[in-house]
């Protein structure tokens, strides 16, 4: 998440930016593509990886000692419209845009005369076997009306891109492309790479359902393959039918939730609902639960406080590690808050203007309104898979999580259902509807990579967010590969800069105007919480720091990845200047909140302000002490082992000490879970006749924010020089241990000096005092 719109340097080289063309082919109903080469023109994955001491990368090999690039390429674009059941290849070759597609029989099936039908493949209309088995010639089976190869004798028989199909027919793999070898209408199974249609989410008709270590529930719902038993009720999935009705400016809709229990006897359950608020002196409740029913639609005893709980009495009890699915029927009215410096402003289900007046329906659920718009376990460890089905009356582009499984017109209203087989926090479940456009950015190992922006937005989408392309293939390399089935960029009327919804992140649209080097850090950093916030997660708030500095720290390294050393620094630079400029807001809480709060920034503005500026600051003086390789052992370590995993404090320390070999027991317990940052005041004076300059360094930051070590690759190194070009500087290091907060030093120092830096300033957090 983002709430900070800083100003940075050009954050990208000209290799993955100015050969980006701004002219996108694109409309509303097909998706286009805009390609940054992730991939050999044969369409195979790059053969970019990671090897120590360097990592070779779109923009040459970065070296840990220096994290300078030691060579450049060009990463070429092409503009390409995206078919349904071909694999999408970037091709070699000068930028460019095509022109309108020409109409195909795809589009206008009619076009196909009697005996024919539309080869999707060539777009083409080709001889109807179905008319005679003569018409298809060995190896080969009908199917559709269409001569495929037929692998009844095994998957051997499909070539490559290909597997075999239910028909006995080889089909495209759909992991080459887990959204447009599907077409939205139905699921890629990642283990066959076989198309499953999604009628309704059940595990056990559709087994591409179950992702990884899940398994199919009783319920037809996935379930994890190991139960969280630091929670009252461990949620597996949550399947919801949403109908919003923008004419009148209500919704409502039905949620099954399947639930296991982490104790014996468990009968009865406490969901998140929303609390009744006043808004304009007028009591507002965001929805009424009109019901509540079990597994097989009978009614379950339930009462609804306006304080926001939702007590429910289970059939029966429930043993530990046995499940349920409770149902809740509910319905409300769009969020009538008006003033935007509401803090309820953007929250629940609400209709919000963009900044050119573009009308959004969106949800928003950060840090602790998910239950605004979804009854839920709202609590960020309690993660769990989601499905929706959404209807819509104004025909709106619909977005949510995951992959696009189905659409249609049902009963009158556009309906499009969505599926994220991986388990998530609600805060980063998100359902959105506007005259979205799509464009296609690039695919990286069959992830694609889009931005849905309103018209006015579209000629920027390359410009702004292109580079989002290798930051995704750096994150697969340093940590492991993204794990969700695309990753979209959507342009929001938004109270923060960005935020982290799963598969389809949140940009606010402030953000999106030529030249906006804060546009593609935010895309980026968004792009980061994959691993930290959405897969690894929050094992309590406290740890909200971890979300926060991580993310913010991999933006900072793939800004060096992707533009040099020098757009590292910068953005370095940046954090720190923000943090010395506005103290008060960084410095009334430790990283690890000590004051009790239920969430961040809730009571003290240090929890959700200082991880992304002081943390990201506390993380790079940890690269400082280990070095770049282990920095990123460390990050590939610690992130795999929390995996779609809590994690917390204690866990990223014990991670670090392991990857490192060094104990950071003392360094977290001055930088991490005490307030503030030192404030350094340097005396001095030069002894003419001893020839030596005399330094006194005193720490002078407040008592409460205690005493800080700096020694070893966090000494000060001061320079004294006496601004002449024919003699040399003199030089002293100074190092604070043991609790010191005053260091005495000298140097012998030929001719007496002006003034003095301090050489290693850049790589530290530390204030000069005047």
């Amino acid at each position: 998440m983002q709430r900070r719109s800083l100003a940075v340097s050009t954050l990208f080289s000209a290799s993955l930016v100015a050969a980006c063309s701004d002219d996108v082919t694109h409309t509303s109903e097909t998706l286009t593509e805009a390609t940054t080469d992730a991939t050999s023109s044969s369409g195979s994955e790059s053969d970019t990886v990671i090897d120590e001491p360097g990592l070779t990368t779109s923009t040459g090999t970065l070296e840990p000692t220096t994290g300078e690039p030691t060579s450049s390429t060009t990463a070429e674009v092409t503009t390409t419209a995206v078919t349904t059941d071909e694999t999408t290849e970037s091709t070699t070759g000068t930028t460019g845009t095509t022109g309108p597609d020409p109409v195909t029989c795809v589009d206008e099936p009619s076009l196909c005369g009697s005996g024919t039908v539309c080869d999707p493949g060539s777009q083409t209309c080709v001889a109807d076997c179905s008319q005679g088995d003569e018409l298809c010639g060995p190896g080969t089976i009908c199917t559709d009306g269409m001569c495929k190869p037929d692998c009844s004798d095994g998957e051997d028989s499909c070539g490559a891109g290909t597997v075999c199909g239910p028909d006995l027919v080889c089909v495209v793999d759909c992991r080459s492309n887990l959204l447009d070898v599907c077409a939205g209408q139905a699921l890629c199974n990642r283990q066959t790479g076989v198309c499953e249609a999604v009628a309704a989410v059940d595990c056990a008709a559709v087994p591409g359902l179950c992702w990884e270590d899940q398994s199919c529930d009783a319920s037809g719902y996935c379930r994890a393959g190991t139960l969280d038993l630091e929670l009252a009720y461990d949620v597996q999935h949550y399947d919801l039918r949403l109908d919003l009705l923008t004419a009148d400016q209500t919704f409502s809709g039905e949620v099954a939730i399947l639930l296991a229990a982490t104790v014996d006897g468990t009968s009865e359950v406490v969901l998140d609902v929303g609390a009744e608020t006043i808004v304009n002196g007028t009591p507002y409740l965001p929805y009424e639960v009109e019901a509540v029913l079990d597994a097989q639609d009978q009614p379950l005893q339930f009462e609804q406080d306006s304080g926001g709980a939702l007590t429910v009495q289970l059939a029966a009890p429930l043993a530990q590690d046995e499940t349920a699915v409770v149902k809740v029927r509910y319905a409300g009215p769009f969020n009538p808050v008006t003033d935007d410096n509401d803090a309820l402003y953007y929250t629940g289900i609400m209709q919000r203007a963009g900044k050119n007046g573009d009308l959004y329906v969106q949800t928003f659920g950060w840090p602790v309104y998910a239950r605004n718009w979804l009854p839920s376990h709202d609590h960020p460890r309690d993660t769990a898979t989601f499905s929706v089905d959404v209807g819509i009356d104004n025909g709106y582009v619909v977005l949510a999580n995951g992959a696009p499984v189905r659409s249609g017109m049902v009963d009158g209203l556009q309906r499009s259902a969505f599926v994220l087989q991986q388990p998530v926090p609600t805060n980063v479940m998100q359902v959105i509807a506007s005259e979205f456009e799509v464009v296609r950015l690039g695919v990286v190992k069959g992830v694609p990579i889009d931005a849905a922006l309103h018209a006015a937005e579209v000629p920027l989408a390359v410009e702004l967010l292109g580079a989002t392309v290798g930051a995704l293939t750096f994150f697969d390399q340093l940590m492991f590969d993204y794990p969700f089935s695309r990753y979209a960029m959507v342009s929001v009327p938004s109270a923060f800069g960005g935020m982290e919804h799963a598969s389809i992140i949140s940009l606010a649209d402030t953000l999106m105007v030529a030249g906006s080097a804060n546009a593609r850090r935010v895309a980026i950093h968004e792009l980061t919480h994959h691993w930290a916030g959405d897969s690894a997660h929050l094992g309590e708030w406290q740890a909200f720091w971890l979300n926060e500095s991580l993310a913010e720290f991999l933006t900072l390294e793939a800004l060096r990845v992707l533009g040099g050393q020098a757009a590292y620094n910068d953005y370095l630079n940046t954090l720190r200047t923000k943090l010395f400029a506005a103290p008060n807001s960084y410095s009334d809480d430790s990283l690890h909140f000590q004051v009790p709060q239920d969430f961040p920034g809730q009571v003290t503005s240090a929890s959700f302000y200082a991880p992304y500026n002081k943390g990201a600051l506390v993380w790079h003086m940890v690269r400082q002490k280990i070095g770049t390789t282990k920095m990123w052992q460390f990050l590939a370590d610690f992130f795999l082992a929390h995996r779609f995993a809590p994690y917390d404090t204690d866990a990223a320390l014990a991670a670090l000490n392991a990857s490192a070999g060094v104990d950071f027991t003392q360094f977290f317990a001055e930088w991490v879970h005490q307030r503030g940052w030192p404030r350094l005041k340097t005396t001095w004076n030069y002894d003419a006749v001893a020839q030596q300059v005399q330094v006194t360094v005193q720490q002078v930051q407040s008592p409460s924010f205690g005493v800080y070590t700096l020694d070893g690759a966090l000494d000060l190194d001061y320079v004294f020089d006496d601004g002449l070009a024919n003699t040399p500087p003199c030089n002293v290091s100074v190092a604070f241990t043991g609790g010191a907060t005053e260091v005495d030093a000298a140097v012998s120092c030929a001719t007496a000096p002006t003034g003095f830096t301090i050489s290693s300033l850049p790589n530290l957090l530390v204030e000069l005092a005047p």
